[in-house]
């Protein structure tokens, strides 16, 4: 059936496109925290706008979280994380209970949003950003069934980059 969004195309019977905001719990700004509280070494990851940078002995969060970049050169970017960590008030939060968060992970991280990022000397989304997207929303199984063949692709694409990777090292030492 046709989506009634014109970037989408159609989908599937039994699918529907809704905006973000109208299906998570919420989404906000991770807490502050001191760069002297950052290093190296800590037993859990910061994430800030770009990723992980660094690591702290403290954590604001222990769930699986949909975290998306909200400052810097990679805003937009996604990122599932489990266990503790700390989300830095550079990320943002999506708190969502009822669909399969390795698919909407998926879905976001396809979707770029870095394109929605303001173009000043400091790139930001924010949360109304995120929230006003359009979003396939398949039922639930098919939601799993979909990370689950993703996620088999996924590992079959890292084996032949790892081929890839050691074949070319042979070829290197064999040039010298």
């Amino acid at each position: 059936k046709d989506s009634g969004v014109e970037w989408i195309g159609e989908i599937p019977e039994g699918w529907e496109v809704v905006k973000l905001k109208w299906i998570y719990k919420g989404i906000g700004s991770g807490g502050g925290i001191s760069p002297d509280n950052i290093d190296e070494s800590g037993s859990y990851p910061v994430y800030g706008g770009n990723g992980i940078m660094g690591y702290t002995e403290n954590f604001n969060s222990d769930e699986e979280d949909i975290i998306i970049g909200r400052v810097g050169a990679k805003c937009g970017n996604i990122y599932l994380a489990s266990g503790r960590k700390w989300i830095s008030d550079n990320a943002l939060k999506l708190r969502i209970d009822n669909m399969e968060r390795g698919y909407l992970a998926k879905l976001l991280e396809i979707r770029n949003l870095n394109e929605l990022a303001n173009k000043n000397a400091q790139p930001l989304i924010t949360g109304g950003m995120v929230g006003n997207q359009d979003i396939v929303v398949p039922p639930t199984k098919e939601q799993m069934d979909i990370v689950a063949f993703l996620s088999g692709q996924m590992s079959h694409i890292a084996l032949v980059i790892a081929k890839i990777e050691e074949s070319i090292e042979l070829l290197q030492e064999y040039r010298f």
